[in-house]
Protein backbone atom coordinates (compact mmCIF):
# COMPACT_ATOMS: atom_id res chain seq x y z
CA UNK A 1 0.00 0.00 0.00
CA UNK A 2 1.16 3.50 -0.72
CA UNK A 3 0.21 6.92 0.52
CA UNK A 4 1.95 9.70 -1.34
CA UNK A 5 1.68 13.46 -1.60
CA UNK A 6 2.93 16.16 -3.88
CA UNK A 7 2.74 19.95 -3.61
CA UNK A 8 2.49 22.09 -6.73
CA UNK A 9 3.00 25.79 -6.18
CA UNK A 10 5.09 28.70 -7.34
CA UNK A 11 6.42 29.56 -10.82
CA UNK A 12 7.52 26.03 -11.69
CA UNK A 13 4.06 24.47 -12.03
CA UNK A 14 4.02 21.56 -14.51
CA UNK A 15 3.12 22.12 -18.14
CA UNK A 16 -0.56 22.34 -18.98
CA UNK A 17 -2.03 21.15 -22.24
CA UNK A 18 -4.49 23.43 -24.00
CA UNK A 19 -7.90 22.95 -22.41
CA UNK A 20 -11.44 24.22 -22.76
CA UNK A 21 -12.44 23.08 -19.27
CA UNK A 22 -12.42 26.51 -17.63
CA UNK A 23 -15.94 26.34 -16.18
CA UNK A 24 -16.17 22.85 -14.73
CA UNK A 25 -18.33 22.06 -11.74
CA UNK A 26 -16.76 20.16 -8.83
CA UNK A 27 -18.40 16.90 -9.96
CA UNK A 28 -17.23 17.39 -13.55
CA UNK A 29 -13.71 18.36 -12.46
CA UNK A 30 -13.35 15.17 -10.44
CA UNK A 31 -14.42 13.10 -13.44
CA UNK A 32 -12.09 15.11 -15.66
CA UNK A 33 -9.09 14.18 -13.50
CA UNK A 34 -10.14 10.52 -13.67
CA UNK A 35 -10.34 10.86 -17.45
CA UNK A 36 -6.88 12.45 -17.57
CA UNK A 37 -5.36 9.69 -15.44
CA UNK A 38 -7.03 6.99 -17.54
CA UNK A 39 -5.74 8.75 -20.64
CA UNK A 40 -2.23 8.40 -19.24
CA UNK A 41 -2.89 4.77 -18.34
CA UNK A 42 -4.05 4.10 -21.89
CA UNK A 43 -0.88 5.68 -23.29
CA UNK A 44 1.09 3.29 -21.07
CA UNK A 45 -0.88 0.30 -22.36
CA UNK A 46 -2.86 -0.08 -19.14
CA UNK A 47 -6.63 -0.54 -18.71
CA UNK A 48 -8.78 2.29 -17.41
CA UNK A 49 -9.72 2.27 -13.72
CA UNK A 50 -13.43 2.65 -13.02
CA UNK A 51 -14.83 5.21 -10.60
CA UNK A 52 -16.24 3.74 -7.39
CA UNK A 53 -18.74 6.15 -5.82
CA UNK A 54 -17.96 5.06 -2.26
CA UNK A 55 -14.22 5.54 -2.80
CA UNK A 56 -14.92 8.89 -4.49
CA UNK A 57 -16.85 10.02 -1.41
CA UNK A 58 -13.83 9.19 0.75
CA UNK A 59 -11.52 11.10 -1.62
CA UNK A 60 -13.74 14.17 -1.58
CA UNK A 61 -14.01 14.02 2.21
CA UNK A 62 -10.21 14.05 2.39
CA UNK A 63 -9.95 17.12 0.14
CA UNK A 64 -12.76 18.95 1.94
CA UNK A 65 -11.08 18.29 5.29
CA UNK A 66 -7.77 19.72 4.05
CA UNK A 67 -9.40 22.74 2.41
CA UNK A 68 -11.58 23.49 5.43
CA UNK A 69 -8.79 23.12 8.00
CA UNK A 70 -5.94 24.50 5.84
CA UNK A 71 -3.46 21.64 6.05
CA UNK A 72 -1.82 19.25 3.58
CA UNK A 73 -1.07 15.79 4.89
CA UNK A 74 -2.00 12.13 4.70
CA UNK A 75 -2.85 12.32 8.39
CA UNK A 76 -5.92 14.35 9.36
CA UNK A 77 -5.91 16.50 12.51
CA UNK A 78 -8.01 13.79 14.18
CA UNK A 79 -5.23 11.26 13.50
CA UNK A 80 -7.08 9.29 10.82
CA UNK A 81 -5.66 8.34 7.42
CA UNK A 82 -7.43 7.35 4.22
CA UNK A 83 -7.22 3.69 5.26
CA UNK A 84 -9.29 4.47 8.35
CA UNK A 85 -11.89 6.26 6.23
CA UNK A 86 -12.12 3.35 3.79
CA UNK A 87 -12.72 1.02 6.72
CA UNK A 88 -15.30 3.34 8.29
CA UNK A 89 -17.17 3.49 4.97
CA UNK A 90 -17.36 -0.32 4.88
CA UNK A 91 -15.42 -0.54 1.62
CA UNK A 92 -13.93 -4.06 1.18
CA UNK A 93 -10.44 -3.09 0.09
CA UNK A 94 -7.32 -5.24 -0.03
CA UNK A 95 -4.79 -2.56 -1.03
CA UNK A 96 -4.95 1.19 -1.42
CA UNK A 97 -2.84 4.13 -2.55
CA UNK A 98 -3.48 7.82 -2.00
CA UNK A 99 -1.89 10.72 -3.90
CA UNK A 100 -2.45 14.36 -2.98
CA UNK A 101 -1.80 17.67 -4.68
CA UNK A 102 -2.64 21.31 -4.20
CA UNK A 103 -2.21 24.29 -6.50
CA UNK A 104 -3.72 27.73 -7.03
CA UNK A 105 -4.90 27.65 -10.61
CA UNK A 106 -8.09 29.68 -11.06
CA UNK A 107 -9.92 27.08 -13.16
CA UNK A 108 -10.66 23.52 -12.05
CA UNK A 109 -9.90 22.26 -15.55
CA UNK A 110 -6.33 23.58 -15.56
CA UNK A 111 -5.91 22.65 -11.90
CA UNK A 112 -6.78 19.02 -12.71
CA UNK A 113 -4.22 18.93 -15.52
CA UNK A 114 -1.52 20.32 -13.22
CA UNK A 115 -2.32 17.71 -10.54
CA UNK A 116 -2.15 14.84 -13.07
CA UNK A 117 1.10 16.11 -14.60
CA UNK A 118 2.68 16.58 -11.18
CA UNK A 119 1.98 13.01 -10.20
CA UNK A 120 3.33 11.67 -13.48
CA UNK A 121 6.51 13.74 -13.11
CA UNK A 122 7.30 12.09 -9.75
CA UNK A 123 8.31 8.42 -9.92
CA UNK A 124 6.57 7.21 -6.72
CA UNK A 125 3.36 9.06 -7.57
CA UNK A 126 3.49 7.83 -11.14
CA UNK A 127 3.72 4.29 -9.77
CA UNK A 128 0.34 4.78 -8.09
CA UNK A 129 -1.44 6.48 -11.01
CA UNK A 130 -0.09 3.83 -13.40
CA UNK A 131 -0.43 0.97 -10.93
CA UNK A 132 -1.34 -2.36 -12.53
CA UNK A 133 -3.27 -3.93 -9.65
CA UNK A 134 -5.90 -1.30 -8.88
CA UNK A 135 -9.46 -1.89 -10.05
CA UNK A 136 -11.24 1.20 -8.67
CA UNK A 137 -10.52 4.87 -8.09
CA UNK A 138 -12.12 7.89 -6.48
CA UNK A 139 -11.15 11.54 -6.92
CA UNK A 140 -12.11 14.45 -4.69
CA UNK A 141 -11.48 18.18 -5.01
CA UNK A 142 -12.14 21.13 -2.71
CA UNK A 143 -11.12 24.79 -2.75
CA UNK A 144 -10.20 27.00 0.18
CA UNK A 145 -11.90 30.28 -0.75
CA UNK A 146 -9.64 32.32 1.53
CA UNK A 147 -6.28 31.08 0.19
CA UNK A 148 -7.33 30.08 -3.31
CA UNK A 149 -5.73 26.67 -2.86
CA UNK A 150 -7.34 23.77 -4.68
CA UNK A 151 -6.82 20.41 -2.97
CA UNK A 152 -6.90 17.16 -4.94
CA UNK A 153 -7.10 13.61 -3.59
CA UNK A 154 -6.99 10.47 -5.72
CA UNK A 155 -7.56 7.15 -3.97
CA UNK A 156 -6.77 3.96 -5.88
CA UNK A 157 -7.92 0.67 -4.39
CA UNK A 158 -7.95 -3.04 -5.01
CA UNK A 159 -11.46 -4.07 -4.09
CA UNK A 160 -11.92 -7.46 -2.47
CA UNK A 161 -13.94 -9.41 0.06
CA UNK A 162 -11.19 -10.10 2.55
CA UNK A 163 -10.37 -7.92 5.54
CA UNK A 164 -8.04 -5.05 4.83
CA UNK A 165 -4.47 -5.38 6.09
CA UNK A 166 -2.97 -2.89 8.49
CA UNK A 167 -2.03 0.38 6.76
CA UNK A 168 1.58 1.34 6.18
CA UNK A 169 3.16 4.69 7.02
CA UNK A 170 2.73 7.48 4.51
CA UNK A 171 5.67 8.30 2.30
CA UNK A 172 7.12 11.83 2.48
CA UNK A 173 5.85 14.47 0.09
CA UNK A 174 7.69 14.74 -3.19
CA UNK A 175 9.01 18.00 -4.62
CA UNK A 176 8.14 19.09 -8.16
CA UNK A 177 10.48 17.60 -10.77
CA UNK A 178 13.45 19.68 -11.85
CA UNK A 179 12.36 19.01 -15.42
CA UNK A 180 9.52 21.48 -14.88
CA UNK A 181 12.09 24.26 -14.85
CA UNK A 182 12.59 23.89 -18.62
CA UNK A 183 8.96 24.75 -19.41
CA UNK A 184 8.32 27.96 -21.36
CA UNK A 185 7.74 31.07 -19.24
CA UNK A 186 6.14 34.44 -19.94
CA UNK A 187 6.38 37.88 -18.33
CA UNK A 188 4.13 40.88 -18.83
CA UNK A 189 5.25 44.03 -20.60
CA UNK A 190 3.57 47.43 -20.43
CA UNK A 191 -0.20 47.48 -21.02
CA UNK A 192 -1.80 50.68 -22.32
CA UNK A 193 -5.40 51.80 -22.86
CA UNK A 194 -6.17 54.57 -25.37
CA UNK A 195 -9.22 56.13 -26.96
CA UNK A 196 -9.94 55.23 -30.59
CA UNK A 197 -12.91 57.30 -31.66
CA UNK A 198 -15.93 56.03 -29.75
CA UNK A 199 -13.98 52.94 -28.66
CA UNK A 200 -11.21 52.24 -26.22
CA UNK A 201 -8.38 49.87 -27.10
CA UNK A 202 -6.15 48.04 -24.62
CA UNK A 203 -2.78 46.90 -25.91
CA UNK A 204 -1.38 44.07 -23.83
CA UNK A 205 2.27 43.11 -24.24
CA UNK A 206 4.33 40.18 -23.06
CA UNK A 207 7.58 38.35 -23.71
CA UNK A 208 8.41 34.66 -23.38
CA UNK A 209 11.44 32.43 -23.09
CA UNK A 210 12.22 28.72 -23.14
CA UNK A 211 15.50 27.03 -22.28
CA UNK A 212 14.70 23.90 -24.28
CA UNK A 213 13.34 23.90 -27.82
CA UNK A 214 12.36 27.58 -27.90
CA UNK A 215 8.99 29.36 -27.84
CA UNK A 216 6.61 28.41 -30.64
CA UNK A 217 3.61 30.63 -29.90
CA UNK A 218 1.41 32.18 -27.21
CA UNK A 219 -2.18 31.80 -26.00
CA UNK A 220 -4.17 34.73 -24.61
CA UNK A 221 -7.52 34.75 -22.78
CA UNK A 222 -9.58 37.44 -21.07
CA UNK A 223 -12.59 37.71 -18.80
CA UNK A 224 -14.83 40.65 -17.97
CA UNK A 225 -15.75 41.53 -14.38
CA UNK A 226 -14.75 38.09 -13.11
CA UNK A 227 -16.84 36.19 -15.65
CA UNK A 228 -15.92 33.25 -17.83
CA UNK A 229 -12.52 33.07 -19.53
CA UNK A 230 -12.75 33.44 -23.32
CA UNK A 231 -10.09 33.07 -25.97
CA UNK A 232 -8.52 36.12 -27.56
CA UNK A 233 -6.06 33.97 -29.50
CA UNK A 234 -5.04 30.34 -29.19
CA UNK A 235 -1.85 30.71 -31.22
CA UNK A 236 0.11 33.86 -32.00
CA UNK A 237 3.81 34.43 -32.46
CA UNK A 238 3.50 38.12 -31.58
CA UNK A 239 4.18 39.53 -28.15
CA UNK A 240 1.25 41.94 -28.13
CA UNK A 241 -2.47 42.10 -28.84
CA UNK A 242 -4.95 44.96 -29.34
CA UNK A 243 -8.28 44.36 -27.60
CA UNK A 244 -11.37 46.56 -27.80
CA UNK A 245 -12.55 47.30 -24.25
CA UNK A 246 -15.49 49.04 -22.59
CA UNK A 247 -15.13 51.90 -20.13
CA UNK A 248 -15.82 50.97 -16.51
CA UNK A 249 -15.24 47.23 -16.98
CA UNK A 250 -12.54 45.23 -15.19
CA UNK A 251 -10.61 43.00 -17.57
CA UNK A 252 -8.45 40.10 -16.42
CA UNK A 253 -5.93 38.84 -18.95
CA UNK A 254 -3.88 35.67 -18.85
CA UNK A 255 -1.20 34.50 -21.27
CA UNK A 256 0.97 31.39 -21.55
CA UNK A 257 3.58 30.07 -23.98
CA UNK A 258 3.91 26.86 -25.98
CA UNK A 259 7.38 25.61 -26.86
CA UNK A 260 8.41 23.82 -30.05
CA UNK A 261 8.29 20.48 -28.28
CA UNK A 262 4.56 20.96 -27.59
CA UNK A 263 4.81 21.80 -23.87
CA UNK A 264 2.57 24.57 -22.53
CA UNK A 265 3.73 26.68 -19.59
CA UNK A 266 1.87 28.29 -16.72
CA UNK A 267 -0.64 31.11 -17.16
CA UNK A 268 0.40 34.54 -15.87
CA UNK A 269 -2.27 37.09 -14.98
CA UNK A 270 -2.89 40.81 -14.90
CA UNK A 271 -5.93 43.04 -14.34
CA UNK A 272 -6.74 46.12 -16.39
CA UNK A 273 -9.39 48.62 -15.25
CA UNK A 274 -10.83 50.74 -18.03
Amino acid sequence: MLALAIVVAGPWAPAVAASDTTSLTVDAAELELVRLMNESRGSAGLPAVAVNTAVAAVARARSVDMATKSYFSHTQPDGRKVFDLLNAAGIPWKAAGEVLAWNQWPSLGDSAIVARNSWLDSEPHRAVVLGTGYNAVGVGVAVNASTGKTYWTAVFVVLGTTAAPAPVAAAPAAAPSSADRTRPTVRWGQTTVRAAGSRRVATVRWAGSDTGSGVRNYQLQLRRNGGRWVWVTSATTLGRRHVTVTRGVRYDFRVRARDRAGNVGAWIYQTVRT
